[in-house]
């Protein structure tokens, strides 16, 4: 028994005689994105979770499990695009982004037309050179009823240029 594991702990040391491995392209590390390339995404939003905070109808016309597509013109804010995260048309304004080589967080603030009050949005994701994938909490703060919480995962690949002014072929 004892020369068995004398045996076997010298094929260990022999398997692993401290040299690194060589390198390849599988066990390479892969190397993080500095930033999102700018150009045209096609962003896909996914409805993970809707509740309403005051017991009223949520007032977001989006429901529980829905699943919509958009595209977005990421110019040279990359990944800060406020767009990629918006609800709708929301104007929103990005509030102490941390971005760093494939990751991104930052709170935002939102408006929305014909409602008075507060959209507030947090975004944590990742990201590579083409594509990113975030998860976004919404709260709001309405002056009216309608309050609600809700929980998006938003996802985005590049598929090309963004169109020029003037340009018919963009959706």
């Amino acid at each position: 028994m004892k020369r068995m594991m004398i045996v076997l702990a010298g094929l260990g040391v022999a398997a692993c005689d401290g040299a690194p491995a060589p390198a390849s392209e599988e066990n390479a590390p892969k190397q993080k994105a500095e930033l999102l390339e700018p150009g045209l995404y096609e962003v896909s939003v996914t409805v993970d979770k809707l509740a309403s905070a005051d017991g009223a109808e949520p007032a977001t016309p989006l429901e529980a499990g829905q699943e919509l597509t958009k595209q977005v013109c990421v110019a040279s804010e990359g990944i800060s695009t406020p767009a990629l995260y918006a609800e709708g048309d929301d104007d929103c304004a990005l509030r102490n982004p941390y971005v760093r080589p494939g990751r991104f967080q930052s709170d935002l603030r939102c408006t929305r037309s014909g409602v008075s009050g507060q959209v507030n949005l947090s975004a944590n994701g990742t990201y590579e050179a083409e594509s990113f994938e975030t998860d976004v909490r919404t709260l709001t703060a309405l002056a009216s009823t309608g309050d609600y919480a809700m929980s998006r995962t938003v996802t985005g690949r590049r598929v090309g240029d963004c169109p020029t002014e003037g340009d018919e072929s963009a959706g």
